[in-house]
């Protein structure tokens, strides 16, 4: 939805910097927050049901 908003404030010429600086903010937070999600996944996928690594 971000994506739809900036994308149309740039169409209609309405250039807002506290706008673009939110979307990239948020998209920074998004790709962090699921690159530390895939760490977490595949560091618990490694270990055994006893949580030691096999």
């Amino acid at each position: 939805m971000s994506t739809i908003v900036v994308l149309w404030q740039a169409v209609n010429y309405q250039p807002n910097e506290l706008l673009l600086g939110a979307y990239l903010a948020a998209w920074v937070t998004q790709s962090q927050t699921s690159k530390r999600a895939a760490i977490k996944r595949d560091a618990n996928s490694r270990r055994g049901e006893n949580g030691y690594f096999d």
